[in-house]
């Protein structure tokens, strides 16, 4: 008699802080549509941006994106005070996200990924990066000292993926 022991099917969930919109003068209401996903049961994309990843790589501004198949669990009604009206929205990952290649490196996206002026507000609004190589000045203006960092990441923490040793444990340090 033995025990047999194995890992279940890949498991993943997204509760996301969804503001919603009035429909009025936007391209979309997003209470309805997401009323709508949930009501029917149908899949849809999900996209997470970290845009504190944000660089540049060939010439183009990126940032890391993951994205998922996802179908809506819950779509609790739920209100904040003194905001604008929000919904924790529990999505169920079908499958596992995408967030990064086989060799261990992320996915991006670039503005042409997003709808007209989407990625250029964000980055402008938020100040996200490094504050002295992204951001804005006192006018507005946009300061971009930002290089491409994809391969710029911590090589003492852990070994790469293709089973290369970091330089300093390797000599004992």
């Amino acid at each position: 008699m033995f025990n047999v022991k194995a890992t279940g099917s890949i498991n993943q969930q997204r509760v996301v802080n969804v503001v919603m919109t009035t429909g009025d003068g936007f391209k979309t209401d997003v209470a309805r549509d997401l009323y709508y996903t949930w009501e029917h049961g149908e899949e849809m994309l999900l996209y997470r941006v970290d845009w504190n990843t944000l660089r540049t790589s060939n010439g183009k501004k990126v940032v890391d994106a993951e994205m998922a198949i996802v179908l809506i669990s819950a779509l609790p009604e739920t209100e904040a005070l003194n905001t604008p009206v929000t919904q924790n929205v529990t999505f169920e990952v079908q499958g596992a996200t995408r967030r990064y290649d086989e060799d261990g490196y992320p996915f991006t996206l670039s503005a042409e990924d997003f709808d007209d002026g989407i990625f250029t507000d964000t980055i402008k609004y938020f100040n996200f990066g490094k504050p002295g190589d992204f951001g804005v000045d006192e006018n507005g203006e946009v300061i971009d000292n930002t290089s491409d960092d994809s391969h710029a990441g911590d090589h003492t923490a852990t070994t790469g993926l293709n089973g290369s040793k970091p330089a300093s444990s390797a000599a004992g340090h």
